[in-house]
């Protein structure tokens, strides 16, 4: 475990504690029990800073019980943004999942120098999309979520338990789509190989950090951004192309819009024509769906019969309301 991710760790666990403080027992939990030698430079850097990077922590004493504690160091928190290297990039990733620690500084913003970006550019790809999530938390959901992030920051396996049943994970990447949190990782199957799976947070029914660490893949063997860009959602099918006429208001919508990958083709007076591209029919329908009344689909018959069976069905649904 390296330095950056041992205070990541320590940010989070802290950030996570009714009181924001951790005994030195549990530091030293998540410190992997360290030798003597190694825990007091630790928490010398942690408590009193070091070159640039402020002090984390603050060393506090318990007069009951005579038990030391260590607490956020809130004074500190604003020296970050004139820090430089290690200490910008240890915010920066706090900031990347702030949010869902429900903490206020992920409203920092600054430039990280180009000897960070490779290293913030990690952790960019372990957590996408999270700033818009609203999804429904209860205590079973944000333990689920919060033990998801731990075994991401410090690259650990998982045993979830999905849908019933009990899966091996190696977590890679934690995922807001369309109001839902979704874990996509490596799956060991029965016969020992790993393959590449999706999860829905809301799924998931119980979650245990494994003691097996796990090499995170390179860039060029997981890049989430890319492996999604030509997809209409989560589900990963057969890529197909469709030109669609949009009508209406939905004309100016969609021009302020990255839709589903899209190329302007054709502009008139009536309509746009754009070259869309999508990989699962259900979840591209869905989306299309937003726009049904001012859509045109013109050169795939098959789609089009599906738009219409549903809008159909709708209808059917419904039409004591349209009647």
């Amino acid at each position: 475990m390296t330095k950056t991710t041992q205070f990541l760790l320590i940010l989070h666990k802290v950030s996570m504690s009714p009181s924001r403080c951790l005994s030195a027992d549990q530091l030293k939990h998540i410190l992997e029990n360290p030798p003597k030698s190694t825990w007091h430079r630790l928490i010398n850097e942690l408590t009193e800073g070091s070159g640039d990077i402020p002090a984390l922590l603050m060393e506090t004493l318990d007069k009951d019980s005579g038990e030391t504690f260590y607490c956020v160091n809130q004074s500190g928190w604003q020296t970050f943004l004139d820090a430089h290297e290690e200490g910008r990039f240890l915010l920066e990733c706090y900031r990347q999942i702030g949010y869902l620690l429900d903490s206020d500084f992920t409203r920092m913003v600054f430039d990280l120098p180009d000897l960070d970006k490779k290293s913030v550019g990690r952790m960019e790809r372990k957590f996408i999309h999270l700033v818009k999530v609203r999804a429904l938390k209860t205590s079973s959901s944000k333990k689920v979520l919060n033990t998801l992030i731990e075994a991401l920051v410090s690259e650990k396996q998982l045993e979830l338990t999905y849908d019933g049943g009990l899966r091996t994970v190696r977590p890679l990447t934690l995922c807001q789509h369309r109001d839902e949190l979704y874990l996509m990782c490596y799956r060991l199957k029965d016969g020992g190989e790993w393959e590449q799976r999706t999860y829905k947070l809301a799924r998931i029914s119980g979650v245990k950090v494994l003691d097996r660490k796990f090499p995170y893949p390179s860039k060029s063997d997981w890049d989430p951004l890319k492996e999604y860009e030509k997809s209409s959602g989560l589900i990963i099918g057969l890529v197909k192309k469709v030109q669609v006429r949009v009508y209406g208001h939905s004309r100016k919508i969609l021009a302020e819009k990255d839709f589903f990958g899209g190329e302007l083709i054709n502009k008139d007076g009536q309509c746009d024509t754009y070259l869309l591209t999508y990989s699962n029919t259900a979840e591209f329908l869905g989306q299309l769906f937003v726009y049904a009344q001012d859509v045109e689909i013109v050169d795939d018959e098959e789609l089009r019969m599906e738009f219409v069976s549903k809008a159909m069905k709708g209808l059917e649904r419904n039409k004591l309301k349209v009647a």
